[in-house]
């Protein structure tokens, strides 16, 4: 578990599993050099009103957040990002490529169902089958993992009928 780990970083990440159809968004993050899923650290604030509470923001809006800062849209509380796997089975996932420093990641792994594939500007972004993240480059070592662990999993695009948007 994390908490015997030697590592100061524990970053809690949601990541959001954008399908249209069977096909899954991977975006470009020009920071890392390599296509990704969309995902994005869980948001923690001091509450003044209740010193001395750290709060935290709820995972289905970090999700959401997620899912918005690529396709630079909102959705209707109906059809936000919904778990696609057991946080127990994405908590620990360590990883360093991007800066050098070794980080424990809880990934909180959601997916969401879409019809309009259009990317928010200035997002460049492809719609790959899953075997493509095995298969091509420049793709990260996270989404690689996530992959894996939906196929494990069978989880992987398309999902049952549900809300789209």
């Amino acid at each position: 578990m994390a908490e015997n780990l030697p590592f100061a970083q524990q970053p809690e990440v949601a990541v959001t599993v954008i399908a249209h159809g069977a096909r899954i968004l991977g975006v470009h993050n020009e920071r890392w050099g390599v296509f990704t899923l969309p995902m994005t650290r869980r948001r923690a604030w001091q509450d003044p009103e209740i010193s001395p509470v750290l709060r935290q923001e709820e995972w289905e809006i970090t999700a959401t957040r997620a899912a918005a800062e690529v396709l630079g849209r909102t959705f209707p509380k109906k059809t936000l990002p919904k778990p696609l796997l057991d946080p127990n089975e994405t908590r620990d996932y360590r990883q360093s490529d991007a800066d050098g420093v070794w980080k424990v990641y809880h990934l909180r792994v959601s997916g969401l169902a879409v019809e309009d594939t259009r990317l928010a500007p200035g997002v460049f972004g492809e719609w790959l089958a899953p075997d493509d993240f095995r298969e091509r480059e420049p793709i990260s070592p996270t989404a690689r993992y996530v992959i894996d662990r939906l196929r494990l999993q069978g989880r992987l695009p398309p999902w049952p009928a549900g809300p789209v948007v």
